[in-house]
């Protein structure tokens, strides 16, 4: 059985009459073998949108922020290798190339370092002062930078804004 969510996925997919469903999850993606319909890694879905400039910069921003909205949690895991302790130090072991991490970096700063700037502007604010509240997307964002661009442990747990 897939989870709720993949199954909403699904039904909203087949409802906008969508061209790709972006899912990570084995059971969704056997389940949308099945019913024809075509899926992509969330990773790749990121990566390959970008490439072939789906839409002018401003959509495609707008469409990779609701995509970073909707699958951010799956990048993680895709990208990084699970830590072997509570308390991991040394170099960060990615599960990408060296190469696909830079390509990764380039198009976040082509597409999204203004909204990223802004978004750990409005962190810092919120981290300071804790009343105010950061939106989820920008979270995201936050996330995501955090995911591929520090190094080690030590660079992580020294400059991460989430904590």
């Amino acid at each position: 059985n897939i989870g709720k969510g993949e199954a909403e996925a699904i039904a909203l997919f087949k409802q906008e009459s969508a061209n790709l469903l972006a899912t990570d999850d084995k059971l969704a993606i056997k389940a949308c073998r099945s019913l024809l319909i075509p899926t992509s890694g969330t990773c790749a879905f990121v990566t390959q949108s970008f490439d072939n400039k789906m839409a002018s910069i401003i959509s495609a921003k707008q469409n990779a922020y609701e995509m970073i909205f909707n699958s951010a949690g799956f990048l993680l895991p895709i990208v990084i290798e699970g830590a072997k302790s509570e308390n991991p130090s040394g170099l960060i072991p990615y599960k990408i190339s060296s190469e696909d991490r830079d390509a990764l970096k380039k198009k976040f700063n082509e597409c999204f370092l203004e909204q990223y700037t802004s978004a750990a502007k409005q962190m810092r604010r919120v981290k300071k002062y804790s009343k105010e509240k950061i939106d989820f997307t920008d979270l995201s964002l936050i996330r995501i930078y955090e995911t591929i661009f520090f190094d080690t442990y030590e660079e992580s747990k020294k400059k991460s804004l989430i904590k």
